[in-house]
C-alpha cells in the first residue's frame, strides 16, 4: 500500500501552485523517505492518511516513525486542474473558498498529483 502511494508521489511535477490554507493537525507518521523529505503520515481525529512534503525548516532526521506530533501544515492544489470532476472542481479553481483541510485530504483520494501537503512545523 504505501509503495504504491508513494509511486504516484512521483506525479508531482506541476511547476504550478495556489497555497490554500493552513491548519494544526495531530498526526502520526507512518514511513518517511529519506532522500526525498516526504512522510507518509495518518490525521489522527478524522483518521485519513495522506503524504506531505518536509519544509525546508523541518529538520527530517528529528521526524520519527511511530510518534504522533501536533504540525503545522500548509495546503497546495494544482493552478491546472483539467479533466477534475465537476464535485471537485470548486476545491482546486475557487481560491477564496473557505474549505476545511479535510476536503483536501479527501480530494488526494481521486487527484493525488493535484494536492500537496507541506509539514513547516512540528511539536511534540
Amino acid at each position: 500500500m504505501i509503495t504504491h502511494v508513494v509511486r504516484k508521489l512521483a506525479i508531482w511535477n506541476v511547476d504550478e501552485w495556489n497555497f490554500r490554507i493552513s491548519d494544526r493537525r495531530s498526526i502520526l507518521v507512518k514511513t518517511k523517505e529519506k532522500n526525498n523529505r516526504r512522510v507518509f503520515a495518518e490525521d489522527t481525529s478524522p483518521e485519513m492518511s495522506f503524504i506531505f512534503e518536509l519544509g525546508q525548516d523541518v529538520r527530517a532526521e528529528l521526524i520519527e516513525v511511530g510518534k504522533i506530533y501536533n504540525a503545522s501544515i500548509k495546503v497546495y492544489t494544482a493552478k491546472s486542474a483539467e479533466g477534475v470532476k465537476a464535485e471537485f472542481t470548486e476545491l482546486f479553481q475557487e481560491l477564496d473558498v473557505d474549505r476545511p483541510i479535510e476536503d483536501f485530504i479527501e480530494a488526494t483520494c481521486c487527484y493525488p498529483d493535484l494536492v500537496r501537503f507541506e509539514l513547516v512545523e512540528t511539536e511534540e
